[in-house]
């Protein structure tokens, strides 16, 4: 078989795996396609901001449902199939989300005002460290 011949036949494999790679295969393609999991969890974070900008913007007493709101967005995001490489970035969501909702929980509690900020600053914090994550990718 010629040089060129067993070139075009390696390209054409290549081409098939990138193929296969970027489309059927869930968690093992052949490069971390980061654009695609924004895309997907986009709408998600629109709905969790939502959750959030109305729950402080209400009465520790009527916060439950609140609460609620966003613990089913949360269980949303952690149920979304994502590629293994982003496993540790996806992490980090689900940490900052879970930290929000913590804050809102001791706020309800009346918990000590130290502590109510101080899950909302490791919420920051986290999602800071999930966004610069992403950008490195």
């Amino acid at each position: 078989m010629n040089k060129t011949l067993r070139t075009i036949l390696i390209l054409l494999a290549l081409g098939g795996l990138l193929a296969v790679g970027t489309t059927s295969l869930s968690g093992c393609s052949l490069f971390c396609d980061v654009a695609k999991y924004q895309k997907t969890v986009k709408p998600l974070l629109q709905e969790w901001d939502d959750a959030v900008k109305l729950a402080n913007s209400t009465p520790r007493m009527s916060l439950p449902p609140q609460i609620e709101k966003m613990q089913s967005v949360r269980r949303e995001v952690a149920d979304l199939k994502i590629q293994s490489c982003l496993t540790d970035e996806h992490q980090l969501l689900l940490e900052a989300m879970d930290s929000q909702i913590d804050g809102f929980i001791s706020f309800l509690a009346q918990d000590p005002d130290a502590t109510v900020q101080g899950y909302f600053q490791r919420s920051d914090q986290l999602l800071s460290e999930w966004s610069d994550a992403l950008a490195k990718k």
